[in-house]
């Protein structure tokens, strides 16, 4: 997800990882994910994270030694990533198309590290809290 890298001046692809930007294609994920459930009857889904949400801390990554331009603050980044994270799930829940719901995350990563293990700590805790039966 890499969510607050600003690689718009510093990439040969033009991308962006804004607020807006990652709101769109968390909608377009949900979106493909429900096509794919009335398409094959698919009722279970466990979502993987697989690490690099957060684009890193202090503009650097995990390691604190390579500079990461960002376009959010650390608590900026950790606001977006629980609130389209919580906003997926509760779409999950809503649709009413899934008898089962898993999310497995990776505990951080060269990015994130501690920052991300942390956000994904505070997801869990909101998840669990929601108490829909979200296997985490």
């Amino acid at each position: 997800m890499h969510i607050g890298a600003e690689v718009s001046h510093y990439s040969l692809y033009p991308n962006n990882y804004s607020k807006e930007v990652v709101i769109k294609r968390m909608q377009k994920l949900l979106d493909y994910i429900l096509f794919l459930s009335d398409r094959y009857g698919i009722n279970n889904i466990a979502v993987f994270n697989l690490g690099d949400s957060l684009d890193g801390f202090d503009n650097t990554t995990a390691r604190g030694d390579h500079f990461l331009p960002q376009n959010l603050t650390n608590k900026d980044q950790y606001k977006v990533f629980f609130s389209v994270m919580m906003d997926l799930f509760k779409n999950l829940l809503e649709c009413g198309k899934f008898k089962d719901i898993q999310y497995i995350a990776v505990g951080s990563s060269n990015h994130g590290g501690d920052s991300e293990y942390v956000a994904n700590k505070a997801l869990e805790a909101g998840l669990t809290y929601m108490d829909k039966g979200i296997k985490v």
